[in-house]
């Protein structure tokens, strides 16, 4: 997506009779069906760009999670359902998102410059967020399997191993960070970043992420969650709650 510091990425919204483009998405904000995605070759905003930096990059996708799952557990009386249940959805989305990017690019990465220990380490907490992401998503749409599970438990089992997840990705980053040469790193960003902007907006842990097989499940899987997400109604933002 960005093969140089000076490429900038602009999520661009676009809603409304006769394609009217309301503004930029919001720090946090999930891309949706009908979104587009504007590339400048120079910054329309300071503030927005890929990092170059692994660690930093890791830096931004922790304090982006632990934001959304801020506003997951912040209910306040004041919030209608729906967008009680918007947060969750947002936080479920973007974590799916992220996970997934990681098994598909940073495990490899880790595979082939630190062996296979680090990239089992990394592979097996990406699974097992997925499995707790997949449980809560499950409970969040009424499955009856899950209905007598209180809504603590499976919050609990997502945000510990989220948190190991994070330790994993920060550590595997400076590694990496350190071991490659600054061209190299900006390639593994750059990869981090275009495959988040595609990946599924729900779990799956079961999918292969390796190789042309990987990518034509990510993709398909994307495509299949887009579909349910536009069936379902299901509200994807920065602002949208947790079931109460």
């Amino acid at each position: 997506m960005c093969t140089s510091p000076t490429r900038w990425v602009e999520r661009v919204r676009c809603r409304g009779e006769r394609g009217q483009i309301t503004p930029p998405l919001t720090h946090g904000e999930v891309v949706l069906p009908g979104d587009r995605l504007a590339l400048w070759d120079e910054p329309p905003d300071p503030e927005v760009h890929v990092s170059t930096s692994l660690t930093e990059t890791a830096a931004a996708a922790a304090s982006r999670l632990h934001d959304l799952r801020s506003a997951r557990d912040a209910t306040p009386l004041s919030l209608q359902i729906r967008e009680r249940h918007g947060r969750v959805d947002s936080f479920l989305a973007e974590s799916s998102r992220h996970v997934i990017t990681l098994q598909a690019i940073l495990v490899g990465a880790a595979r082939r410059e630190l062996g296979d220990g680090r990239s089992r380490e990394l592979a097996r907490a990406c699974h097992q967020l997925q499995l707790a992401l997949r449980a809560m998503h499950a409970r969040r749409w009424g499955s009856s399997q899950l209905m007598g599970v209180p809504w603590r438990d499976l919050r609990r089992a997502v945000d510990e191993t989220m948190e190991l997840l994070l330790a994993a990705e920060e550590s595997v980053s400076a590694q990496l960070q350190a071991l490659l040469k600054p061209d190299e790193v900006e390639r593994i960003c750059d990869r981090l970043a275009e495959a988040e902007m595609r990946a599924p907006t729900r779990p799956h842990p079961y999918l292969p992420h390796r190789g042309i097989g990987g990518r034509l499940a990510h993709r398909a899987a994307a495509r299949s969650d887009a579909f349910w997400d536009g069936v379902q109604g299901r509200v994807i933002g920065a602002n949208g709650g947790s079931p109460s």
